[in-house]
Parts: C-alpha cells; sequence; structure tokens
C-alpha cells in the first residue's frame, strides 16, 4: 500500500508542478472555453458509464457468453456505423452531430435501465454509435472553427492538451460519483447520474458552438465515403495504421490491467486514480515539446512496446506497477500528439469521416481481442501489443513531412481575445492565412 500512496503523492505533485508551469503559457479564452466544457461533460458522461457495466450485466442474470455479445455488438456497431456517421456530420453540420451524441448516449443510458436482452442489445448498438461521435466530432468541430477563426497552432495545441488533461481529471471524479450511485442506486444509479452531464453538455453545445453546415463551402457529397478514401494518403493512413494498433493495445490494457496483477488485496481505486494522474502529466509534457510534433510518434510507438514487453517480463507487482504508470504517461502524450497531427494531415473536409475511417482497424482488433482471449494469457497478450507498437513505429518510419505548415492552414496568433470571433461572424470573412514562422 505504502508504494501505491508513494507514487500516487508524487504524480499529482509533479502534475500540479506542470500545470502552474503550463498555466501562464495560454489564458483560458473565448471558443477554448466553451469546448473544453462541452467536451468535458460528454466524456465525463462516458466515463460513469465505465466501471459498473460488467456488474450491471452480471446483477441482470446475463451469462458469461450473453455479456461477451452485449460489448462485442458495441465495437461491432461503432466499426460499421462511424463512417457513415461521418458522412453526415461533413455534409450537414458537425454540431447537429454533437447534439446527436448527447441524445444517443442519454437513450442508450435508459435502455441499460431494462432487464431485456433485445432491448440491453439495442443499448449497446446505440453506445457503439455514440462512442464513434464522441471519439471524432466534437474535435472535429474544433479543430475546423478554430481556423476559421484564425485561431493560432499553439491555441489549437493548447486545447488538445488541456483537453486530455480535462479528460483525465473527468475520469476520476466519474469513478467516484459513480461509486457513490451504486451505493445509494444499485448498478443502474450511473445510469441515472449520467443524464445529468448529458443535458449539461447538450445545452453547452447548442448556446455555444456554431453551426457549420454552410462553412465547408461544398454541396452534400452522396459518395462522401468514396471520396473521404480517396483523400487520404500515405501519410494519412499511416497515422490512421499507427493510431489504431497504439489504440488497440490501449484498449487491451484496460481490459487486461486489473487481473494481470493476480491478487485481490490491492488499492484498485488509488491505482486507477494514478492512472489518470499519469495521463495528465504526459498531456502537460506535450505541452512543452510540441515543437518536435513530428517526431513524437516515435518516442510514442517505441516507448510503448518497451513497456508492454516490460509488463510481459515483470517479476513481481511492483515492476507490473511502474510498467503500467509508464504506459498511461505514455497515452497522455500520444492523444495530443495524434490530434495535432490530425489537424494538419486530414483534409478538412472529410475529417469526420475519415477519423470515423480510422477506427475501424480498432474495433476490428478489439473484437478479435475479446472473441479469443482465453486462448492467450496475460503475458503472451502483453507481447502481442508490445510488438504491435514497435512495428508502427518502424511503419511511421516511412511518414514523410510533405507539408509545410504553410499548407496545413494553421493560424496566426490573436493579438487579443476579441480576435477570436464572436459568435454572430460573418462566414464571408473566413480566409486563411499562413503564419510564416511555422
Amino acid at each position: 500500500m505504502t508504494l501505491y500512496l508513494i507514487v500516487f503523492a508524487a504524480s499529482v505533485c509533479i502534475m500540479l508542478c506542470l500545470m502552474f508551469r503550463n498555466a501562464t503559457s495560454f489564458n483560458m479564452v473565448g471558443r477554448q472555453r466553451i469546448y473544453l466544457s462541452v467536451y468535458t461533460c460528454a466524456y465525463f458522461a462516458d466515463w460513469l458509464k465505465g466501471p459498473y457495466l460488467y456488474k450491471l450485466y452480471e446483477s441482470y442474470g446475463m451469462t458469461e457468453n450473453e455479456m461477451g455479445m452485449l460489448f462485442c455488438v458495441g465495437f461491432i456497431s461503432s466499426a460499421i456505423v462511424g463512417p457513415f456517421v461521418g458522412v453526415v456530420a461533413d455534409n450537414f453540420g458537425r454540431k447537429k452531430m454533437c447534439l446527436a451524441y448527447f441524445l444517443i448516449y442519454a437513450v442508450a443510458a435508459c435502455m441499460c435501465q431494462s432487464q431485456s436482452f433485445s432491448v440491453l442489445l439495442l443499448g449497446r448498438i446505440l453506445s457503439g454509435i455514440g462512442t464513434s461521435l464522441l471519439c471524432t466530432i466534437f474535435e472535429s468541430w474544433m479543430v475546423f472553427n478554430f481556423k476559421l477563426h484564425n485561431i493560432s497552432r499553439e491555441i489549437l495545441e493548447d486545447t488538445l492538451s488541456k483537453s486530455t488533461v480535462c479528460n483525465s481529471v473527468s475520469a476520476i471524479v466519474a469513478g467516484i460519483v459513480a461509486q457513490i450511485s451504486v451505493k445509494y442506486m444499485g448498478y443502474s444509479g450511473p445510469y441515472k447520474i449520467i443524464l445529468i452531464p448529458l443535458v449539461c453538455g447538450s445545452l453547452l453545445c447548442f448556446w455555444g458552438f456554431e453551426a457549420d453546415s454552410l462553412e465547408l463551402h461544398h454541396a452534400p457529397d452522396t459518395l462522401g465515403l468514396q471520396a473521404s478514401l480517396k483523400s487520404m494518403d500515405k501519410n494519412v493512413w499511416i497515422l490512421c495504421i499507427t493510431q489504431s494498433v497504439f489504440l488497440s493495445t490501449m484498449y487491451t490494457f484496460v481490459f487486461l490491467w486489473t487481473p494481470a496483477f493476480e491478487t485481490q488485496d490491492l488499492p484498485y481505486g488509488l491505482i486507477f486514480s494514478t492512472f489518470m494522474v499519469m495521463i495528465s502529466i504526459g498531456a502537460q509534457l506535450y505541452a512543452t515539446i510540441s515543437d518536435k510534433l513530428i517526431y513524437l510518434p516515435y518516442g510514442i510507438l517505441f516507448l510503448a512496446g518497451g513497456v508492454f514487453l516490460a509488463a510481459a517480463l515483470a517479476k513481481n507487482t511492483k515492476i507490473l506497477y511502474m510498467s503500467f504508470c509508464g504506459f498511461e504517461l505514455i497515452c497522455g502524450v500520444m492523444f495530443p500528439s495524434y490530434g495535432a497531427l490530425r489537424s494538419i494531415y486530414i483534409d478538412e473536409k472529410y475529417r469526420t469521416t475519415v477519423m470515423n475511417i480510422c477506427r475501424i482497424p480498432l474495433n476490428v482488433f478489439v473484437i478479435i481481442m475479446l472473441l479469443n482471449k482465453q486462448y492467450m494469457t496475460i503475458q503472451q497478450t502483453f507481447v502481442v501489443c508490445g510488438m504491435g507498437n514497435i512495428v508502427c513505429g518502424f511503419i511511421y518510419c516511412k511518414f514523410v513531412s510533405n507539408k509545410t505548415m504553410q499548407d496545413s492552414k494553421l493560424y496566426r496568433r490573436p493579438d487579443n481575445e476579441e480576435d477570436f470571433g464572436s459568435l454572430d461572424d460573418s462566414m464571408d470573412e473566413y480566409e486563411l492565412e499562413s503564419d510564416p514562422e511555422l
């Protein structure tokens, strides 16, 4: 217990020091504040539903096969429907799909109150669709809106870093709230509480987000999926593959970190909180090394591979724990790094669709893992995850930085908050500017 308390306390101190150091970089102003508020509500709701989903199904008397099917259906629906949802968002408005996320998640949460397998199955399908929106639509809206109003690359990257911090903090709070709600309302408690952040987030989104359906300057494309695939050059495919493999190993880690300890007398709540703090530290570190953006995936992928191999070879719980903390730290750097790269290399017209296409390999990998987990030991699975990240590190060697920052059209820094634009800015004033310093 002493080790876990020391690591938690030390990591919190480091996180606070880094947050204080980076606090003076950019103030939270204008659209950044609006976006982070909506983003945090959306992810807080997602974290609420996670900790007790298995226990909820178990309390309904579901068998292992039925629970496995429910989990798989969520990933399958995300893989199949995600790209088509992206086409709708890119053509008819990302704000509308942000609002759709809150509605879909609310309906899915209500369906979790039912003990009917068919209703739960439909709820998992909706949840999978909602997850695709959550992981793509908010970032797509933010990147386009920031570019539209000439917000600088530095502030965009700062927003991506702060998003990761907000996400990790919301996970810690959501875990505590979920535990309290279960105590007083049973395992269905979190799925009642979840309606609060969903309603708050939808109202903030409705009043704070600008509509963008007319801002894309292209007519609705009935062949949006085909056009999106054509827009993906070699660099985008490399980002897609390496991101998918990394996130696949992350989801595998989420499923396996608890049984990997092979003991029941550990402070799992404290360990989980430490993991979330590590993610926040990683996001803060990104803020100090973002000028090396093109090279960061090398470190992310090779270090992740090394950490998984260390976990597979770990001879005691302490080494395993430190390996897991290292991986969470890498995750904290990965999220804003790949977000910044996506903002540069993905065609703006097809951003949401391409981001959902990139999630297909991720969902397929997780489905395969769920269906075959009984055939591999945890150590063997960690070896596969480690080698997958290392292979992706070599794949990234083929990435060519063929776009200057001028080509990426990330904009100048505003002189003051008014330069962020007001909510009634005219679309006719949309003008791209290159930053010669980039």
